[in-house]
Parts: structure tokens; sequence; C-alpha cells
């Protein structure tokens, strides 16, 4: 199946949400948000990263739409495990930016 570039970039901007999570879960969102930002501006251009963050898949999209939490939760999954090697399993600090 061949996706469209606006579908995979939600997809992957899913899933950094997911892999930043650890990082950023007791912060404010806008730090969470500028996080995610800069992750996927090492990836794609600007109104790229825009257009990622502000999509939703279309009524009816069922496939498109139930892909989405999986992958966040594997992204998270990731997440967790780079915290625990980059900070420790009872860290407790956020990455600052």
């Amino acid at each position: 199946m061949d996706l469209p570039e606006s579908r995979r970039d939600l997809l992957l901007a899913t899933y950094v949400l997911g892999l930043t999570s650890p990082f950023y879960e007791d912060g404010p969102p806008e730090q969470h948000l500028g996080a995610i930002r800069m992750c996927l501006a090492s990836v794609m251009p600007p109104e790229r990263v825009t257009q990622a963050l502000r999509a939703a898949p279309s009524d009816g999209d069922n496939w498109y739409a139930s892909a989405l939490d999986p992958i966040e939760a594997i992204g998270c999954k990731d997440g967790h495990a780079l915290f625990v090697r980059y900070i420790g399993a009872g860290g407790t600090t956020a990455i600052q930016n």
C-alpha cells in the first residue's frame, strides 16, 4: 500500500509524540510540542511539520485512524527505553529545552 506523504507525515508525528512522551510527561505541553517539532524538522520541511501536527484522519478512514494508537504506543515504548538508558529507571528528570 502506497500512502500519501501527508499520511506518512502524520504517522511519523504520532510515533515521535510517543517517543518524546517519557521525557516531557511532567512538563508543559508547549515544551513537548516544541520537542516534537524539532525532531520532525530534522527530517521534513517546516510546512510539512506544521501540516503533520495539525492533521487528523478523515472520517471513515478506519484503518488509518486505528493505526495511530499502536504507533504512538510503539514510540512510547522506544522512548521509555531511551529514557531508562540515558536518565535511569528511577529518574525523574525531564529533558530541558
